[in-house]
């Protein structure tokens, strides 16, 4: 199925129509068909399918290499520039797994292709403005499908196109789709509009698919960006604070509805009064303790070699990496807790891949595309976009690790080349009304 969204894709992109749908195919093939769950694994699902998406954002780089206003301009060269710089420093880093490390390039390519879909900030600002728009628009209600569908199968009981678990007796949803936290941001902040009645029930659909999952980082993610949104939106500030009081209260006193996410908030308490030595012994099903010891033990690692603790292991597999760390996922085929790409958090892997050096610069690179959002500082997507990061960033990339996979950044791009044309438009506005007067 994915060879033919790419096939499809492909053809849209050749001939430079119905470039929004190009777009869509690209962010579900990079996001596993928007992490949709049962449906799409057992049946259209093929490993790789990431690789799509990379496929089609060299496809049009390839093709739309020509200068548009949008990306001649100074605006997003902050953002170019921090590019350039970290794709100059992966190619040092591929340099030492091949001359000094004796890597294989067949292992960096197997573990390193997925940064090249960063790539797209120098193709996809070049796509007209309504492409952008229309792509965010279809991807929305994509998700509220995929959402409704996870919350209406929890509810029920049933497992047709979802996947639950269960934990101390009590199940669990499936994983919200990636972007349902964007998209309740974008409807909260009126970003994309509606009447009362139908933003109140699709962010009622947003946030229950987010809650039933019971992950709390996924739970703290949603505080995080709803108070950042809250905090810009509103010219009074007690009234922001007071109002993110509430949320944390109702949020709280919703989980009662859902005991799985109630006992975890209960578990995140007592994991902060009373953090066990040991290693060995430790949770594997995903607690926070667990994720901030394997962050510890990758960490200290890499402190026994300068060159591990400046740049990386670099782009080894997992099945030629010696038994060295004992926190992870049970790996089934190597019969071991997993040594390197862990996925119930983003941070091990960004140290362990590129060192401190990588990291330094892959904060940075966060921080730009942050910074951009400044740009129009009241504007309903930059407050959306801003928000959505740094919740991902201090709270739901301990949940999961796509937020340090290249295929993540593809959304944001979109937005950014959404928020520079807002700008351009804005400035040009300026001018004209100034020369009138």
């Amino acid at each position: 199925m994915d060879i033919l969204l790419v096939i499809l894709a492909s053809y849209f992109i050749l001939n430079k129509v119905k470039l929004e749908w190009a777009l869509v195919i690209i962010m579900a093939l990079g996001t596993k068909l928007f992490q949709a769950s049962k449906v799409f694994k057992d049946f259209l699902y093929i490993p790789n399918i990431q690789d799509g998406a990379l496929i089609l954002i060299l496809l049009m780089l390839i093709l739309y290499n020509k200068k548009s206003p949008c990306t001649g301009n100074a605006n997003l060269k902050p953002i170019h520039n921090i590019t350039y710089i970290f794709f100059a420093y992966f190619a040092f880093t591929i340099f030492i797994d091949l001359v000094i490390n004796g890597t294989s390039i067949v292992s960096v390519l197997k573990t390193s292709r997925h940064w090249l879909c960063l790539l797209a900030v120098l193709v996809i600002p070049k796509l007209p403005y309504n492409v952008l728009y229309k792509a965010i628009r279809i991807i929305f209600y994509i998700t509220i499908v995929i959402s409704a569908i996870n919350v209406i199968e929890f509810i029920t009981g049933t497992e047709y196109f979802t996947r639950t678990t269960m934990e101390d007796g009590v199940r669990r949803g499936a994983l919200p789709s990636y972007y349902a936290l964007f998209y309740l941001l974008a409807v909260f902040t009126d970003y994309i509009k509606f009447s009362k009645i139908k933003k109140y029930i699709y962010l009622a659909i947003l946030a229950a698919s987010l809650l039933v999952s019971s992950t709390r980082s996924i739970a703290l993610g949603i505080v995080v960006g709803v108070a950042v949104c809250i905090y810009f939106l509103s010219a009074n500030k007690f009234m922001s604070f007071l109002k993110l009081g509430f949320l944390c209260i109702f949020i709280y006193i919703a989980s009662f509805a859902m005991p799985t996410l109630h006992n975890r908030f209960n578990e995140a308490f007592d994991e902060f009064t009373s953090i066990e030595s040991s290693s060995k012994d430790l949770d594997v099903e995903g607690n926070m303790t667990f994720r901030l010891y394997m962050l510890a033990e990758r960490y200290q690692y890499l402190k026994t070699s300068p060159q591990y603790y400046l740049f990386g292991i670099g782009n080894v597999i997992e099945q030629d990496f010696p038994t060295t760390f004992y926190i992870g996922g049970f790996n089934e085929e190597m019969q071991r807790p997993t040594q390197l790409d862990t996925g119930d958090i983003s941070w091990p892997s960004v140290i362990l891949r590129l060192g401190m050096i990588g990291l330094v610069l892959f904060l940075i690179m966060v921080f730009r595309f942050i910074f951009f959002t400044n740009k129009i500082p009241k504007d309903r997507m930059c407050i959306t976009l801003k928000a959505f990061l740094i919740s991902n960033l201090f709270a739901t990339s301990f949940a999961g690790s796509i937020f340090s996979r290249g295929e993540f950044w593809i959304m944001p791009i979109t937005c950014i080349a959404m928020i520079n044309y807002l700008y351009l438009y804005s400035k040009q506005k300026q001018i004209t009304e100034n020369t009138n007067n």
